[in-house]
């Protein structure tokens, strides 16, 4: 400690912590704006109200497509992972076979 000049360490600190507070108020900034962007989403019926009335402006005949279509439950993690379990399966297969 002797040889550490303590003012240097202070200003080195204030600076720390000024930065350290700036980057929090970014980044709870940031969280939120993204939380906001990715949380907002229309109510099902409305699409719908929405696809109906643009196709009949256009003369397209969608209630019934509308109806069949499925919204899907899945998420691209269970996706990646059956592909990659089908990838194993497949090299293993593949493996018996030589």
């Amino acid at each position: 400690m002797k040889s550490m000049d303590l003012e240097k360490i202070e200003k080195i600190m204030s600076k720390f912590e000024t930065q350290f507070v700036d980057l929090d108020v970014r980044s709870a900034t940031m969280e939120n704006s993204m939380g906001n962007a990715f949380t907002l989403s229309a109510p099902e019926d409305q699409v719908r109200d929405l696809l109906t009335k643009v196709a009949a402006e256009s003369g397209l005949e969608v209630g019934a497509a509308l109806d069949k279509v499925q919204v899907p439950s899945g998420s691209v993690t269970d996706e990646q992972t059956r592909q990659a379990d089908e990838d194993a399966l497949s090299r293993r297969l593949a493996a018996l076979r030589e």
